[in-house]
């Protein structure tokens, strides 16, 4: 008998019956849940990166937080769930449909954190940046709601790059924190134009920016 690989399946098989009996998981995996089994709960993302970004937004315990660009889905509710008793989301939607879904898949008690807006996608240019690299964004982005100390980049469905970012810098609190997603063309324009970012994490879905 190999007794250290049963000893690690033993470890394993205990630690997923640890985490199953959390109510922390519990609650994180019912929430995840409603998203799961809605057919209109498009656009979720996997539980994993959901927990991954539940405990970021934990950590950090931002007061304000804008997300651009992940949908009315499981992305908002765990951001929701995450911030702080004081905390608010304001939240952009390209699709109007996804606004009104949102009153019926996240829970009341987290609705309460979430401000939902409406924005169609635009495309326009900046004049440091090529003319043929075309950005794409929302009609309008909720600079009223700043300062905010995070802020979530994904963009609209087939963005190619994004330019929410560079519109909403001068609304960002010092220190915030900026994760956006892997797209390499639009990483590539953030680290080369917004020199008041500092890269702190990089994996190859996601790159956290400190603005300085």
């Amino acid at each position: 008998m190999n007794t250290p690989n049963l000893w690690k399946r033993i470890k394993k098989r205990l630690y997923r019956i640890a985490r199953a009996c959390n109510p922390r998981e519990r609650r994180l995996r019912a929430l995840y849940k409603r998203f799961s089994e809605s057919p209109d709960g498009a656009r979720i993302i996997a539980f994993r990166n959901a927990k991954k970004l539940w405990r970021l937004i934990r950590e950090f315990r931002p007061k304000n937080t804008l997300e651009l660009g992940t949908g009315i889905g499981a992305s908002a509710a765990f951001i929701a769930d995450a911030l702080p008793a004081q905390g608010k989301l304001t939240t952009l939607e390209q699709d109007e449909k996804y606004c009104s879904l949102a009153n019926t898949i996240i829970p009341q008690n987290l609705q309460k954190k979430i401000k939902i807006l409406h924005s169609p996608v635009r495309t326009f240019f900046l004049d440091y940046i090529s003319p043929s690299q075309t950005l794409s964004g929302y009609t309008s982005l909720p600079t009223e709601c700043g300062p905010f100390d995070f802020v979530l980049v994904d963009g609209p469905t087939a963005s190619f790059p994004n330019g929410d970012l560079f519109h909403i810098i001068p609304h960002l609190a010092f220190g915030c924190l900026v994760l956006v997603d892997g797209r390499a063309e639009a990483l590539k324009l953030y680290k080369k134009h917004i020199i008041n970012l500092e890269c702190i994490a990089e994996s190859p879905y996601f790159t956290l920016f400190r603005l300085k």
